[in-house]
């Protein structure tokens, strides 16, 4: 089968190009403040949102972290807990809650951009780890991969196909 992918998967490239992007956009921000401070919306309402963001964002990390590093050694493919609704709940919940959450707090339209480019990049790199996934699992990744959407949540959870293949979790 070959190497056996990281328990990090893309994280670390996902990482490393987000916080060069965000370096340059906060860099680019001081440099030129006040011009892309946010002045439409009072800060402290953007300082509520971002709280709000992170009080669904951290547990949805906390929880698929905790979930993969416990099904990560029984090399099965994980669909239970938010792997259900999500097929990459790591990067969605820094994608869609903790990054933006953080740009709010900075109050800067620049550091608005930093989670689409976190998202482009995430979309540039997952094809490896889906391949990969694809290798090692074949039709059951399939099928999962087809019912599950990749960092925007599905809002079915997701059923194992019924054809009798037998269920990964």
């Amino acid at each position: 089968m070959g190497k056996r992918m990281s328990l990090w998967g893309i994280g670390g490239k996902l990482a490393a190009g987000t916080l060069f992007y965000a370096a340059l956009a906060i860099g680019l921000h001081i440099a030129t403040y006040p011009m892309f401070k946010i002045t439409l919306i009072p800060g402290v309402l953007l300082v509520y949102a971002g709280v709000l963001l992170l009080l669904v964002g951290i547990p949805l990390w906390v929880l698929s972290a905790a979930t993969i590093v416990e099904d990560y050694e029984q090399d099965k493919l994980i669909t239970r807990s938010v792997y259900g609704r999500f097929r990459h709940p790591l990067y969605a919940a820094f994608v869609i809650f903790i990054i933006p959450a953080l740009s709010l707090f900075v109050q800067s339209w620049l550091a608005l951009t930093i989670p689409i480019a976190m998202y482009t990049i995430f979309r540039s790199l997952i094809g490896e780890e889906d391949a990969y996934l694809e290798r090692r699992f074949g039709k059951t990744y399939r099928h999962y991969r087809d019912h599950v959407n990749a960092v925007f949540p599905t809002f079915h959870r997701y059923q194992p196909p019924a054809d009798g293949t037998k269920k990964k979790r």
